[in-house]
Order: structure tokens, then C-alpha cells, then sequence
């Protein structure tokens, strides 16, 4: 099996606990990024205590047009995050 080691070029794969990063065009080996339970976990209570909210704005006559909005900016965003502009 062809693993690479970490920051390594030209081989198939990654070895474990690393991925291929295509940033800047070389598919360079890096480790994978150490996320925390606590993340998890306060994203669940975010979204826990939005639901409600979101609930009684949508019962709201005029008052989900924001928040479709706000999301389709949201959406946008996380789409630009992912290209790499030369300003």
C-alpha cells in the first residue's frame, strides 16, 4: 500500500489520521484537524434553543422573509469559504 507520510507529494493515499488537502494544487498529506466534543455539544444547544424561535417566526405573516435571507447568505458565504481568490 502507497501511504504517504504527512506533508509528503506524488503517492495515493494519506496515511491515518491524515487527508489530502488540495490547497494550492499539490494534494499535500495533513493531519486531520482535532475537533473538540464541547463543538458538538454547543452546536446541539444552539440549534436547540433556535428551533422555537424558528418555529414562531415561521407562524409570523411577514417575519420568515429575513430569515430566508440570512440563510441564503449563510449559504453563499460557505460556498466563497471553499474557493482560494488571489486578491
Amino acid at each position: 500500500m502507497d501511504e504517504c507520510k504527512p506533508l509528503s507529494v506524488g503517492c495515493r493515499e494519506c496515511s491515518i489520521d491524515f487527508y489530502r488537502s488540495l490547497q494550492g494544487g499539490y494534494g499535500l498529506c495533513e493531519a486531520c484537524p482535532v475537533v473538540s466534543v464541547w463543538v458538538y455539544l454547543g452546536g446541539a444547544a444552539a440549534l436547540l434553543f433556535m428551533l422555537p424561535l424558528l418555529l414562531k417566526a415561521a407562524k409570523l405573516k411577514n417575519g420568515f422573509g429575513a430569515i430566508n435571507i440570512f440563510v441564503s447568505y449563510a449559504q453563499v458565504l460557505s460556498m466563497f469559504r471553499k474557493l482560494n481568490f488571489d486578491w
